[in-house]
């Protein structure tokens, strides 16, 4: 509202008259565009007396001079139409306003602006450039070190700083991935960053500085070399013992201690066979695996020093478990029983071999097994029954600290059959209200006598066993009958078959 609108408010509150009142604000209303186009328009802002402050991390700053009491104070994106970014209204008896931006950007621009004095019309807008945000020097790669560490974090020294910084590690020129950040204090020059790993190759990080109140700097590319790797171990410092029984051995000398061994079944990849690490005031190590193989063959190894990369495998060689000489057949006596137990014996042993008998040549069942006992030379394996026909048992020995030998193939005879009973040795007493008798006599200690009504088959009429010191038995009958007739005899010696039976009248 300008002058002459306030005058005539101040008429209408003094009047009584509402008819007054309405006929004066009729007049105001068709007058108001004339008067308006009458006012003086407001004398623009001097560029010279516009400072700028494009600050980073917080709000920016705009200070206009050479102003008066009630200016309002526009500013705007665009010198005509645009977007009103914020305005301002100068406090009574001050010269200059100051307006606050959250951000006009990082680049450098131009804001246009206007003030709009009292009882005046809006200025033209003034142009004012301004500058971009400040950006903070790179870091020089002379100041730069990177140490590309094995098994630990990296390293990367950076000294020549003012204090106050954030440094960033980079994997990229530009975007990429950040891998590490650190605050330097106030009153420091130099830091050390760890970064957890930044490989195994050579390769390069880009490093920037970020000073307070300004840009992050461009990024520094620094070079670093790949992570140290050890020394391959020479297979001439290398031992290894493929035991019998017991877990095998490889023993690695000339090292300098400290170091990890790795055993592998492969030249790359494959499996881990053992591991151990060196006493680091050992200049070697032993790894113990539970069993190579019997046969000969070859493992890759490593060693992997403090601070550094395995190595690359060595393949060694190892030969194949020792072997025991297989058996000779003429030092063993197959026994193959009739009624009892079967026997092998091996004579020309050693303590501590031990025998074993199976029913095949390769795999099959083992049938039996025996150890030479102390101050023994020979051996005696008992097994239940080999059969009552004749066949085949193969043997193998194994000696103390060696593999099992190869099979022996020693065929045995059937079982044997008792010699039949020579009717002359034999008598038959038919008595009468008594038991009969059949004496036998031509016998050998503990062989049987069995007594038959018939020659195949039929009733068994009674058995004696001749005594440990004896060579006739007699066999009692009940009753034969009182006619005459015949009986059939049989002897089973020990350990054969039972005889034919032959006829006795």
């Amino acid at each position: 509202m300008d002058a002459s609108d306030e005058r005539r408010h101040k008429i209408l509150k003094r009047s009584n008259s509402k008819l007054f009142y309405m006929l004066i604000l009729l007049f105001t209303l068709l007058t108001n565009s004339i008067i308006v186009s009458a006012q003086d328009t407001s004398v623009a802002p001097n560029a010279s007396d516009i400072t700028i402050v494009n600050n980073v991390g917080k709000a920016d700053t705009i200070l206009i001079r050479g102003l008066c009491g009630g200016d309002i104070v526009k500013l705007y994106n665009a010198p005509t139409a645009g977007k009103l970014l914020s305005s301002v209204t100068v406090s009574t008896n001050r010269t200059e306003a100051s307006i606050s931006i959250s951000q006009l950007g990082s680049a450098a621009g131009s804001v246009y602006i206007s003030v709009k004095s009292t009882w005046e019309l809006e200025s033209s807008r003034t142009k004012v450039n301004y500058s971009a945000e400040p950006i903070s020097t790179a870091p020089s790669v002379a100041n730069i070190t990177i140490t590309n560490n094995a098994g630990k974090a990296d390293v990367i020294n950076i000294v020549g700083l003012y204090g106050g910084e954030t440094v960033k590690v980079y994997n990229a020129a530009t975007e990429g991935k950040l891998l590490g950040t650190a605050n330097i204090s106030a009153t420091k020059s130099e830091i050390a960053m760890n970064i957890t790993q930044l490989g195994i190759p050579a390769g390069s990080a880009y490093i920037s500085v970020t000073c307070k109140g300004e840009l992050e700097s461009i990024r520094t590319k620094v070079d670093y070399l790949p992570e140290p790797k050890s020394v391959a171990p020479g297979t001439d410092n290398i031992i290894i013992n493929n035991n019998v029984g017991k877990s095998d051995t490889i023993v690695v000398s000339n090292l300098y201690g400290g170091e990890t061994i790795k055993v592998y079944n492969a030249g790359t990849e494959g499996k881990l066979l053992g591991s151990t690490t060196a006493s680091a005031t050992k200049t070697e190590g032993t790894v113990t695996i539970a069993q190579l193989g019997s046969s000969a063959g070859s493992v890759y190894i490593t060693v992997t020093s403090k601070g550094e990369l395995e190595s690359i495998r060595t393949k060694v060689d190892y030969l194949s478990e020792p072997k025991s000489e297989a058996l000779d057949s003429d030092n063993v006596t197959v026994k193959n029983n009739a009624g009892l137990s079967d026997t092998i014996f091996v004579s020309y042993l050693s303590v501590g071999d031990m025998i074993k008998i199976y029913d095949q040549a390769k795999g099959g069942s083992l049938l039996g097994s025996a150890t030479v006992a102390s101050s023994k030379v020979d051996a005696t394996i008992t097994i239940a029954q080999l059969g009552k026909t004749g066949g085949s048992i193969y043997i193998s020995i194994t000696n103390k600290g060696m593999i099992e030998s190869d099979r022996i193939k020693i065929d045995f005879p059937a079982e044997y059959v008792s010699s039949e009973p020579d009717t002359d040795n034999i008598s038959v007493t038919n008595n009468v209200s008594s038991p009969d008798t059949v004496a036998v006599t031509g016998l050998s200690p503990n062989d049987v006598v069995r007594v038959y009504d018939s020659a195949k088959g039929g009733t068994l009429l009674g058995t004696g066993t001749v005594s440990s010191s004896d060579t006739k038995v007699i066999v009692t009958i009940s009753q034969l009958g009182s006619s005459s007739d015949s009986i059939y005899v049989t002897v089973t010696n020990k350990g054969s078959f039972e005889s034919r039976r032959v006829e006795v009248n």
